[in-house]
């Protein structure tokens, strides 16, 4: 334990801009239940908007210390589709690694409307509006109308045909078609269980998406991730072999987007994340 606490202290002192930020990430910060703390990270030009009490704090982490959506070498996309985009604490990552101005265009799909607003302040915060298109709707296999489960912590309220209220859903197709996209260079995918009905329409998308990273939820697992995607097309890669902590595909006339140290191996099975947990110093 105490080597991953002195690489998170280390961490925390190279990336925080002031100590209200630092204070917070330590767990020192005492705010109210539900307060909107401005988090200033060297990594991000703009500040980072996260809710006290919430899992906020705990997907900064994941995100900009752990960089589990990060990929080695120069950031290779310059449009994203983000479906499961909470508080958008991910776009902010993308677009401090893309670099302002080459982040091009971005879409989130984010059900839950607690999240959403907040995920349209964080899109303001990092003055994104220019290029954003944001969707209060649930990504699904098919358009309708499905039960969205609001009760559960804010990472992970899902799709739940036995509980909560009624909530839109969207394909993927479809919501390209309505941010009018012909398609994106990156799909990533963190809808709490919903994975299985989205890739399950992969064959609709299929030619309109050039990468995927997907954190898996039970009962899904990498070799399920590994067969489906093949099944279309698609390249698998372990957690780690292309991003540093999820699993990963990319489509087979698209492998220049990886890395060059990533050797692709026939028979290869993709990773995936651990859930969501608590800062490494807690």
């Amino acid at each position: 334990m105490l080597y991953p606490r002195m690489n998170a202290n280390l961490w925390l002192l190279r990336s925080c801009r002031d100590m209200p930020t630092y204070r917070h990430l330590k767990g020192w910060s005492p705010h109210a239940p539900g307060e909107v703390i401005r988090l200033r990270l060297r990594q991000s030009e703009r500040e980072i908007l996260v809710r006290a009490g919430t899992s906020d704090t705990a997907v900064v982490w994941e995100v900009f210390q752990d960089r589990e959506y990060d990929v080695d070498g120069q950031w290779p996309f310059r449009t994203v589709l983000d479906l499961g985009a909470n508080v958008g604490i991910f776009m902010a990552f993308a677009l401090s690694r893309a670099g302002r101005g080459r982040l091009e265009r971005y879409v989130a799909v984010e059900p839950d409307r607690e999240s959403f607003a907040m995920l349209q302040r964080q899109v303001e915060s990092q003055g994104a509006q220019g290029f954003s298109t944001l969707f209060n709707v649930a990504a699904a296999g098919q358009n309708g109308t499905v039960r969205f489960n609001n009760t559960l912590e804010s990472y992970a309220r899902r799709i739940d045909p036995a509980a909560g209220e009624p909530c839109e859903a969207r394909t993927v197709s479809t919501i390209l078609d309505d941010a009018g996209l012909a398609g994106v260079d990156l799909l990533k995918l963190d809808i709490e269980g919903g994975e299985q009905a989205v890739l399950a329409d992969m064959p609709a998308w299929r030619d309109r998406v050039k990468a995927i990273v997907c954190e898996l939820h039970d009962p899904l697992d990498p070799a399920w991730f590994a067969r489906t995607v093949r099944a279309c097309g698609f390249e698998p890669f372990e957690s780690g072999e292309w991003f540093h902590g999820l699993a990963g595909a990319v489509r087979d006339d698209q492998r220049s987007l990886v890395t060059p140290r990533v050797k692709v191996r026939p028979g290869q099975s993709a990773g995936h994340m651990p859930g969501a947990g608590a800062s490494p110093l807690g």
